[in-house]
């Protein structure tokens, strides 16, 4: 028995010394083995020439002034096109005026020619890029937007000096059937949906802005979306009163009758009653479909926009 006893101590006396020397062994192959943590900057100059290097180096500048340059357009276009959605919602809150004073201060476009107070007709057609849209088709307006150019005009002359109904921005000055279609020739007209007898009234200026300042008129053209400002400059007229030049804009479709390219074509006449109100009449009998034609002359007054300060000459 004890002859078993010491041949087992001695068994586990050599398994112990076995294993101590196992981990000094794996201590010492652990130790002499490379790193395996990669050292990104080391094996970069390690491995890559210096030439690849420099030349890489190079790229990355340049990919660093690409991604500037591609910052500043991001930049620009952003500004772009927030001055685009500035545009389209100039009229979106149009004005913030003190009445009282001579020039309210409506919030406003600002050309390079143009403001409140300066600025030709000419020039805002030039500042308003009006040329834009000669080659595309012109909208024709609905109810709308007719009512929104109405509650601008009357922002910015006022309750007391406007010439629309207080107590009605919708309607229209038309008494008698028509609609607003696309001429090959004539852009944007006005044409009878039915038979209109000579000598019937059609239309009167119930909503036409007139404007007895320059300044109005102006801050009526920076206010408005640049598309209706440019309608704005095509549509407007003067007339001359006893009491003065004003600068008038029909605030309806009557802005769409357009001019007699020859002497007898006009179907419809306008004239001026006592309370400056222009009216309309038919001059022809005036079959369904047919477009119906002014002679500007017979109320326009071209110089007067001389006399508002808008025009250079006359």
């Amino acid at each position: 028995i004890l002859q078993n006893v010491f041949l087992l101590l001695a068994c586990i006396i050599r398994v112990s010394a076995s294993r101590e020397s196992g981990a000094s062994s794996l201590d010492a192959d652990a130790s002499a083995a490379p790193d395996n943590t990669v050292d990104t900057e080391f094996h970069k100059e390690a491995r890559i020439p210096e030439s690849t290097s420099a030349k890489i180096a190079q790229q990355d500048t340049e990919l660093d002034d690409d991604e500037e340059a591609d910052d500043e357009d991001e930049y620009d276009n952003e500004y772009e096109n927030e001055e685009d959605d500035q545009d389209d919602h100039d009229g979106d809150s149009f004005f913030e005026a003190d009445q009282n004073e001579q020039n309210p201060r409506v919030i406003q476009r600002r050309g390079y020619k143009t403001n409140t107070n300066a600025g030709f007709l000419v020039d805002f057609h030039q500042d308003l890029k009006c040329s834009d849209f000669h080659h595309t088709a012109s909208p024709i307006h609905d109810d709308a937007t007719w009512v929104f150019m109405r509650s601008v005009y009357n922002a910015i002359v006022g309750p007391s000096n406007s010439t629309l109904p207080n107590d009605d921005l919708y309607g229209s000055g038309w008494s008698v059937p028509v609609y607003v279609g696309h001429h090959p020739f004539m852009g944007r007209g006005v044409f009878a949906q039915q038979f209109i007898a000579q000598g019937t009234p059609i239309w009167r200026n119930k909503y036409t802005a007139r404007f007895t300042q320059g300044w109005q008129f102006r801050n009526f053209l920076l206010t408005l979306p640049r598309q209706l400002s440019c309608d704005v400059l095509i549509w407007s007229y003067v007339i001359q009163l006893d009491s003065g030049v004003q600068a008038c804009t029909d605030l309806d479709a009557g802005s769409f009758v357009n001019q007699a390219l020859r002497e007898g074509e006009a179907n419809t006449g306008l004239e001026f009653a006592p309370n400056a109100h222009l009216s309309a009449t038919a001059t022809k009998d005036i079959v369904p479909g047919e477009q119906l034609i002014a002679e500007y002359g017979d109320f326009s007054y071209p110089s007067g926009w001389y006399n508002l300060g808008l025009s250079q000459w006359w």
